[in-house]
């Protein structure tokens, strides 16, 4: 069936996704004369400039390089004067808060201890303490569930905000990180082995994670409109550290503006064809994508060469895809670039270029909806289930990945009419993933004595890499984006808590690419844009000699609105 013939024999099911179309638009329009957005803007005019600045303000900005700001941002230098005092750190409160949290969450895991008895594997003796705490034969990938042990990374943003927004550097919050992950997994459970892959999500997901959470709060919170006001709760954490100073904050200096924010929201239609379904399938699709630049004269006319040894960029990303059957597919993803060089030319025409050149993290979440029982965290480990093993797996896709570290190159390069941007990543990663071919190798085969995880869930632990570029062109109006992205994972073999049980502890090879094609109208006089896009995602599997293959691809037609 043609792809036009697809989309018609879902045009029943279109009524949903066009009455919340209309009331997302009946919304957002009045919306944005509340946030301030100017209908009065001329014809010709640029209405919605590339980056812009999410302020929620009503007071009138500039338009300065096809980014819009309040006023020009302060240098670095600028927002120090000599005559503030820098936040003072508390240490100590920081601690107590951290205790607060492990006082409940520790106590609740102890109290309900018949819920974890198959992670038991160490008594409270001499002998087996000094073997757990003084040897590395503790240290082991656990047996818990996805979803268990990708949320560790959540853990980990908690503790990194707590130190972060007690006004602790980077280094010093990921210190505290450390030292919360090793508290949880050494005392807390004393008797579980030593989990490798839940310190590596706490500590490294948490501060990649945790950063770009503190910088998209503290932004709010430092602005005085009622709607930053209200989005500054959106990190509690911070909005209760800042009002236990509110006595101080007045002698503290002012810090410099980023040099452009991004807020996003998303919402429209989505249509998805793979090789199990023939037809397109229609489903409601939305997010929100936040960025931040955090070098405060990028973009500003001049010549400037200087490294960065502060925060340059921070970036959070949500989606949705939802059907009949309910959330088809959410996705997370998390950037920030901690320190590197940046350098500009830009004449007093507005013309040139600005580029920075950095060391990063990030954090990657995809998981499709599950089909069957045993692909969650109801199942659990050595509890005498039955898997039902005399028929082929039926797991669904899903990933986490904490991007540990890798170089990020951003370039801006701006003119009268058009602006192009060019971000170009790559990461070494730790991640969970979903075996692909697992299903199509368990058929007819005796898969009892593989890895734990991979036996009761389907994934497995491994290290790979990513790479990706995302273009973005604007041109007047229009709006052009092209992504690609393309992860590589292998499994990491011989540290499965259950080793020595293990009778077939094969390698498995995963790949995924990914490549979206974007174009959106901005709509005059609002702040809306007409927006569609092409994606294909090509999905490989490796177990043994069974290679597994799968191509999707999606559709979308909905409207973005920008803040």
């Amino acid at each position: 069936m043609s792809i036009f013939g697809s989309i018609l024999m879902e045009r029943l099911k279109m009524k949903l996704w066009i009455i919340a179309l209309c009331a997302a638009l009946s919304i957002l329009c009045p919306l944005s004369y509340l946030f301030g957005y100017d209908m009065t803007e001329q014809a010709g005019t640029r209405l919605i400039p590339l980056g812009q600045n999410f302020n929620l303000s009503l007071q009138k900005s500039e338009n300065v390089l096809g980014t819009q700001f309040d006023s020009f941002p302060v240098s670095r230098d600028e927002a120090s004067p000599t005559s503030k005092k820098k936040p003072k750190k508390h240490l100590g409160r920081a601690v107590l808060e951290c205790a607060a949290v492990f006082a409940y969450s520790q106590t609740k895991y102890w109290v309900t201890y018949e819920k974890w008895l198959e992670d038991w594997q160490y008594e409270l003796t001499w002998k087996d303490q000094t073997k757990r705490l003084f040897s590395l034969d503790a240290w082991q990938f656990d047996s818990n569930c996805f979803g268990l042990n990708w949320s560790h990374a959540l853990a980990g943003t908690l503790y990194y905000n707590i130190a972060r927004t007690n006004n602790l550097n980077r280094l010093e919050s990921l210190l505290f990180t450390i030292g919360g992950s090793f508290y949880w997994e050494y005392i807390v459970e004393w008797r579980n082995v030593l989990s490798i892959g839940d310190n590596i999500f706490t500590i490294v997901g948490g501060v990649s994670i945790g950063e770009s959470f503190y910088h998209l709060g503290k932004y709010f919170t430092t602005k005085t409109e009622l709607g930053n006001r209200i989005l500054s709760f959106i990190n509690p954490i911070l909005k209760l550290n800042r009002w236990f100073d509110r006595k101080q904050t007045a002698n503290w200096p002012k810090e410099p503006e980023p040099a452009w924010n991004k807020f996003d929201f998303f919402l429209g239609s989505r249509f998805s064809r793979t090789a199990a379904n023939d037809n397109y399938l229609g489903y409601i699709y939305g997010g929100i994508h936040t960025q931040l630049n955090h070098i405060p004269d990028f973009g500003k006319p001049g010549q400037i060469s200087r490294k960065e040894s502060d925060t340059l960029f921070t970036e959070i990303y949500f989606d949705f895809t939802a059907g009949e059957m309910g959330t088809e597919e959410v996705s997370i993803f998390s950037r920030t670039v901690f320190f590197g060089h940046f350098k500009q030319n830009i004449d007093q025409q507005k013309s040139g270029y600005a580029y920075y050149f950095g060391l990063g993290s990030a954090f990657t979440y995809l998981k499709k909806r599950s089909t069957a029982f045993y692909d969650g965290c109801e199942v659990k480990v050595k509890r005498g289930y039955d898997l039902h093993l005399e028929e082929p797996r039926e797991f669904t896709d899903k990933f986490s990945i904490i991007h540990l570290a890798g170089p990020m190159f951003d370039f801006t390069s701006y003119s009268s009419k058009l602006k192009l941007r060019l971000v170009l990543d790559a990461y070494l990663d730790f991640a969970i993933v979903n075996a692909f071919a697992l299903n199509k190798y368990s058929v007819g085969r005796e898969i009892s004595g593989i890895k734990t995880n991979l036996l009761y869930y389907g994934y497995y632990y491994g290290l790979g890499t990513t790479l990706s570029s995302d273009l973005n062109i604007r041109f007047d109006n229009l709006e052009f984006r092209g992504l690609l992205k393309y992860h590589l994972w292998g499994s990491l073999d011989g540290r499965d808590r259950f080793q020595i049980e293990l009778t077939d502890d094969f390698h498995v090879k995963d790949s995924r690419l990914q490549y979206k094609l974007s174009l959106g109208y901005w709509i005059p006089g609002t702040p809306m844009e007409l927006l569609s896009s092409f994606e294909s995602i090509s999905r490989k599997g490796n177990i043994k000699d069974i290679d597994h293959k799968e191509m999707e691809t999606r559709l979308f037609l909905g409207l973005n609105f920008k803040f």
